[in-house]
């Protein structure tokens, strides 16, 4: 929601040329036109966007839920969120869905892209500020040796 629309539609009509999915996180939710959730093929959304889309969001919907983790809809699976001492939870969310894509990017499937992703906004609200606290991919495999099971 922080970039003009156009670059939403440009992101659609990208991946459909390229078959790739286009994911987007609609956030702030008054910023986002609600038209264009439906042409993605996966939307990232807090509880609070959740509400506030429900009527317009694409068929795969990821839903972060802070300490209590995420979860899939429609049906699921529940993921428990990765522990952390949470200094500065700002960014947060943006950590989480930089995770997912840079999962299903390296070919993760979806369930394993967001084990990462909770370890990176695990690790993001660890650290005062937002972009500062983002962790690397290195940041993220050392947390839990996570190189070694989303690769084995």
């Amino acid at each position: 929601g922080e970039i003009p629309r156009e670059a939403h539609v440009g992101t659609i009509a990208a991946a459909r040329a390229d078959r790739a999915i286009a994911i987007v996180n609609p956030s702030p939710a008054n910023a986002f036109d609600p038209g264009l959730l439906p042409l993605f093929d996966l939307a990232i959304v807090n509880e609070g966007e959740l509400q506030s889309f429900a009527e317009s969001l694409p068929e795969r919907v990821v839903v972060t839920r802070g300490a209590n983790g995420a979860v899939v809809l429609p049906d699921g699976p529940e993921f428990p969120a990765h522990p952390a001492i949470a200094v500065d939870t700002t960014g947060a969310g943006d950590a989480f869905a930089a995770g997912v894509c840079a999962g299903l990017a390296e070919g993760l499937t979806l369930d394993d892209a967001i084990r990462l992703a909770l370890v990176a906004a695990a690790l993001s609200v660890e650290h005062e500020g937002c972009q500062p606290s983002y962790p690397t991919r290195a940041d993220v495999d050392r947390r839990n040796g996570l190189n070694d099971v989303l690769r084995s």
